[in-house]
């Protein structure tokens, strides 16, 4: 951008909306503040965007400012439930991402310049990252509206693609996988994502769709397969390869689940359609020698897995050409048909686009699709629960109404089978003669309620987690730990406790920053047990020590760390914690796990922005007034106090502000010796950072030159 006016303009723009998200967060009128930001949503919100696109860098105060009004509605929906004041619905998770997405497409259109990608990324990214499933129904209509802007702007084409490119992994696996839901068209999509799947990264998706996933329909399999083929030829191959050992893999015919099975025969039966004459012979030449020494392996196990086993060998041998075909009788003919129609499918791309929307149409559409969506599902709603409620009112009846046998019903005295004594019953031990070897054979007995290997896996888990977790997808991490924490003690073993925990760390220390992803937000979730949430304390701090020695001075530690505080400390797990009861020593434990994280990454790029987070936790705790909680506040912020650096005050100064004046606040025995000792240190961290300010202004600056001078050689003479 050329000249001091454009350039200031949104410089301008951004810091005004930094001011509003500020303002909105720390006045006092909580009422005010809410009506700012829905006002923000409803009219300006398009304009901001519309300024951050057209910025040339991605600079940290633009990231800041997107992270932060992602991150509004939480903080505010805390700020109004402890104030006790309504939270309007707009600002709830599902309509916030629906006026985020609106504004964003309104400011597309109304763009007439080219956009900035990376900035795009970032604010896309942010978007899923705080509000995945919330944002899954405005998602499909954005990607819709992506496709219709395409549509009428080909030159920006390649800028959307470079979007989908630079997304992190997790997030670009969120806006494919909707993608294959809501575009039913191979082609549309390959217009939409381009070649990203040119990326490795980007094509491990695919693979983790395909052979761990497990959750796509026929059609979106095939429309997904198709895509991969239109983006890389090779592509088929290599997936092709992959299920073909899967299908001969011995544990994976005996102890896969048939409904797992299916898609992955499915998925052969697509790859082979979609290979040209030259790689359907070389298939044929590498694949038919693994796929007859898998077949005897079929032959051997239930009626519904040989019936698949067969038909799989049939189409395939038929597709590669052979003549003579084995002669059985198929109990599912059904199945055999439908894996011969998929092998003899064939694609051609629409000459003409599928798309018949505009971005307006779309737009105008935007709010009142959903209404009406909400409405059909609200009558749909209705007319279930009125048959629903007569047949309670009739169960009701007919449970007063006298039986006619009523003696009959009663047990009789003189029964000639008496009671038996149980008291002298012992424990029936678990029949244990299955041999587990794999990770995925722990994740299935893991959530299997009715698993007798229970205690057997958690005790192999470290030993898999070192040899095989850290080489694994890490997909595999979130099924492991949704293991872990809903396993039951079914046998009453005494060291369960010792071994849950011991399984746990294995994983966190092995793939720390996608096990803390999915076991932080489990501590907010009130549908696990009191126990199970002080023991995600315990595992999380045990494992960051073992992970700083493992990672030291790698990025992994430092993602482990910010992952863990700053997903305990913000956000929507405030209005979460209540401080009766056993619920305060709850609070308790989770202010001294959070100081235990941060002790361990002292050195951790950032520690002052953590810190504050977690002062503004400990100073939310404290105004519960519990005496509990008061004293481990007091800890906590000696804590914090004791390990910042005079060089961090100025980052952390406005947290440490509120501390002294909350401390200031505390009377006697309240306050008690540490209190006294914590403004002491307090004072003293001031001071320190008031000489080192001081030292920095009267610090003459020094400049170094590397130049030679010119005139040397005279000067010499």
């Amino acid at each position: 951008m050329g000249g001091n006016e454009t350039e200031a303009e949104p410089v301008d723009s951004i810091k005004g909306l930094q001011d509003l998200l500020s303002s909105c967060i720390t006045n006092d009128d909580v009422k005010e503040s809410l009506r700012k930001l829905q006002d923000l949503m409803e009219n300006d919100l398009s304009q901001h965007f519309q300024v951050m696109l057209t910025c040339d860098i991605c600079t940290s105060d633009l990231q800041q400012v997107i992270s932060d009004l992602m991150k509004v509605p939480d903080r505010m929906a805390n700020i109004a439930a402890v104030n006790k004041v309504e939270f309007p619905s707009s600002l709830l998770p599902a309509p916030f991402c629906q006026a985020v997405f609106y504004s964003l497409g309104s400011s597309l259109v109304n763009l007439e310049e080219i956009f900035n990608p990376e900035i795009l990324t970032f604010i896309l990214t942010k978007i899923t990252s705080n509000f995945k499933s919330p944002c899954i129904s405005s998602l499909k209509k954005f990607l819709r509206f992506l496709l219709a802007y395409v549509e009428e702007n080909p030159g920006k084409s390649p800028l959307l693609h470079q979007t989908f490119l630079a997304m992190d992994t997790k997030t670009f696996e969120t806006y494919f996988l909707t993608g294959l839901s809501c575009l039913q068209d191979p082609s549309i999509i390959l217009k939409l994502f381009g070649l990203v799947l040119k990326d490795p990264p980007k094509f491990k998706v695919v693979e983790n769709v395909v052979f761990l996933r497990g959750s796509l329909s026929e059609k979106e399999l095939e429309n997904l397969l198709i895509y991969t083929s239109l983006t890389d030829e090779d592509y088929v191959m290599r997936i092709l390869r992959r299920a073909f050992l899967l299908v001969a893999d011995k544990v994976f015919i005996e102890f896969t689940k048939y409904s797992d099975q299916v898609p992955i025969c499915e998925c052969i039966c697509i790859c082979l359609a979609l290979l040209n004459p030259s790689q359907l012979k070389q298939a044929k030449t590498h694949f038919t020698p693994i796929l007859m020494k898998g077949a005897m392996h079929w032959m051997d196990l239930t009626p519904e897995k040989r019936n698949l086993g067969m038909s799989l060998l049939l189409t395939t041998l038929a597709k590669f050409g052979e003549d003579k075909l084995p002669e059985w009788d198929l109990e599912d003919k059904q199945l055999l048909k439908s894996f011969q129609d998929l092998t003899n499918l064939s694609y051609r791309q629409p000459q003409k686009s599928l798309n018949t929307e505009g971005t307006k149409s779309i737009l105008s559409k935007w709010f009142l699709a959903e209404d009406n969506q909400k409405s059909v599902q609200k009558d749909e709603k209705r007319d279930q629960i009125k048959p629903k409620v007569e047949e309670v009112k009739n169960a009701e009846v007919a449970k007063d109404a006298p039986s006619e046998n009523a003696e009959e019903d009663l047990d009789s005295d003189d029964d000639d089978f008496p009671a038996y004594d149980m008291s002298n019953d012992t424990k029936v031990d678990p029949q244990k003669t299955k041999k587990i070897l794999y990770l995925r054979e722990v994740i299935q007995e893991l959530v299997n309620p009715e698993s007798d290997y229970i205690e057997d896996c958690f005790g192999l888990l470290p030993d898999l987690c070192r040899r095989h977790l850290k080489h694994e997808d890490p997909g595999l991490v979130p099924q492991l730990i949704k293991g872990i924490l809903y396993s039951q003690n079914r046998f009453d073993t005494q060291d369960w406790v010792k071994l849950r925990e011991t399984a746990a760390v294995a994983v966190l220390e092995t793939r720390p920053v996608a096990a803390a992803k999915s076991l932080v937000p489990a501590f907010y979730d009130k549908n696990f047990p009191m126990d199970t949430r002080f023991g995600i304390l315990t595992w999380l701090t045990n494992a960051a020590e073992g992970i700083q020695i493992q990672y030291r001075g790698k990025a992994e530690f430092f993602d482990y760390i910010k992952t863990c505080v700053r997903g305990l400390c913000g956000g929507a797990g405030w209005a979460k914690l209540e401080f009766t009861g056993l619920e305060s020593h709850y609070v308790s434990q989770l202010l001294i796990a959070l100081g235990s994280l941060l002790r361990i990454g002292k050195n951790v790029p950032g520690w002052p922005e953590l810190a504050s987070d977690y002062l503004d936790l400990v100073l939310f705790t404290a105004r519960s007034g519990r005496a509990v909680i008061q004293t481990t506040c007091i800890h906590s912020i000696s804590l914090v106090v004791s390990l910042a650096s005079p060089h961090m005050v100025a980052t952390m100064q406005e947290p440490l502000a509120r501390a002294t004046q909350w401390l200031a606040q505390l009377k006697g025995d309240q306050l008690g010796e540490e209190g006294g000792n914590a403004l002491m240190l307090m004072a003293m961290l001031q001071q320190e950072y008031n000489k080192l300010v001081v030292q920095e202004q009267f610090t003459e600056k020094t400049t170094i030159s590397f130049k030679t001078p010119t005139n040397a050689s005279a000067d010499i003479k």
